[in-house]
């Protein structure tokens, strides 16, 4: 999973961290691994998926 985010993150090259971290307008491709590896990590913990805010 950490490998997705880093997959979407290469995809923008010429974006700064801050630009691409910016809540409105992260790239859809970062934010749906991001969620997707938090969705894992919730679940390799044993805590409910609800737990993730999505």
């Amino acid at each position: 999973m950490a490998q997705a985010i880093l997959d979407a993150r290469a995809l923008y090259p010429d974006c700064s961290l801050a630009d691409l971290y910016d809540e409105t307008t992260m790239p859809p491709e970062l934010r749906k691994a991001h969620q997707q590896n938090d969705r894992a990590v919730m679940q390799a913990y044993g805590f409910d998926k609800e737990m993730t805010g999505d």
